[in-house]
């Protein structure tokens, strides 16, 4: 196997590439003799017939998330660049300090940083938010006009998601036209998902550009399924680009949907009476927190009627920690 070429992060541009697909390392710029401030990030790219349109995938911002890279490899054994009119651009592991300690977070040896909360970074801050900036200009220089982002997660260790599409709900061209991209992806129920500084999908929204962002199960792994829902989906939105022109994109009529985040009241491990999609109704328990010696802490109830889209996997929680999103059609929420 031959090593991949590396070329600068600050001035990758996927149209001096010959068509084909592509395996590069995309490197910072050195400062004096010491090494560069950034780890190499690994892109894929598909440069089909011509350079534009675009469709950018982002995965592995959380380095315990494995569908999304996955599906990106894999589809690089399948999708023949030679059928595409514009560019598929994937980052697989945009967290690569994330990914080689199986977190969440980067390392608290390099800051501890969470990445999905850092966007649009900081040149002159901590390493994580660098690592932020670094990217978030990559893709401010990728992205042109009609241009669109794919933002790929899971649930990780911690959490088990409902399969989800999503967009922000900020106003603007850019999330009318995330929404309609989500709309296309293929996964019901579509999330119109409230503004939420920091992360990458906000930080595009608010810079123009078309955003969508999508949840898988996770719970520590990559089921095939999963792993063929995010093949399928990215072939849908290249379609909805007209990059990939084998058959119209698919369009999802069904309401969009908010969510409620319900959090851990109490320190303990988490006794579960829900499961994910379950119909549920305002005030009904959804677990209970209990010490060490069986005894009850807290008790995790619905806040509305609603559906349960999302649940703890890891059962250990403290204070303030993710338990269970529940969700309700966006004309009935409130």
């Amino acid at each position: 196997m031959t090593t991949a070429p590396s070329l600068v992060i600050a001035t990758f541009d996927p149209a001096t590439l010959a068509p084909g697909l592509h395996r590069v390392w995309l490197v910072g710029e050195r400062q004096g003799e010491g090494p560069p401030a950034l780890p190499p990030l690994a892109a894929l790219c598909w440069r089909g017939r011509r350079p534009w349109p675009r469709l950018i995938a982002t995965a592995g911002i959380h380095g315990d998330e494995y569908e999304g890279p996955e599906a990106i490899w894999r589809l690089a054994e399948q999708l023949d660049p030679a059928h595409l009119h514009g560019c598929l651009i994937a980052l697989p592991h945009c967290n690569p300090w994330a990914v080689a300690a199986a977190s969440r977070a980067s390392p608290g040896a390099i800051d501890g940083g969470n990445l999905a909360r850092l966007f649009p970074g900081d040149p002159g801050g901590s390493p994580t938010e660098r690592l932020a900036d670094a990217l978030f200009r990559l893709l401010q220089r990728l992205a042109g006009p009609g241009d669109l982002l794919l933002d790929m997660h899971a649930g990780g260790v911690a959490l088990e998601f409902l399969p989800l599409v999503g967009y922000r709900g900020l106003p603007g061209v850019a999330s009318q036209r995330a929404e309609a991209a989500a709309r296309a992806f293929g996964v019901e129920p579509v999330w119109r998902m409230a503004p939420h500084a920091g992360t990458l999908t906000d930080a595009a929204s608010r810079a123009g550009i078309p955003a969508v962002g999508v949840e898988m199960p996770g719970g520590g792994g990559a089921r095939a399924e999963h792993v063929r829902c995010y093949g399928e989906g990215i072939r849908n939105l290249l379609r909805f680009q007209g990059i990939l022109r084998d058959r119209p994109a698919p369009v999802t009529a069904a309401p969009a949907w908010t969510t409620t985040d319900v959090a851990a009241g109490a320190e303990g491990q988490i006794l579960l009476d829900a499961s994910v999609g379950d119909r549920v109704r305002s005030g009904q328990p959804l677990g209970t927190i209990v010490s060490a010696l069986g005894g009850p802490l807290a008790t995790v109830r619905a806040p509305h009627d609603g559906r349960l889209w999302v649940i703890r996997h890891l059962r250990r929680v403290v204070v303030g920690d993710l338990v269970a999103v529940v969700a309700a059609p966006a004309d009935a929420a409130g």
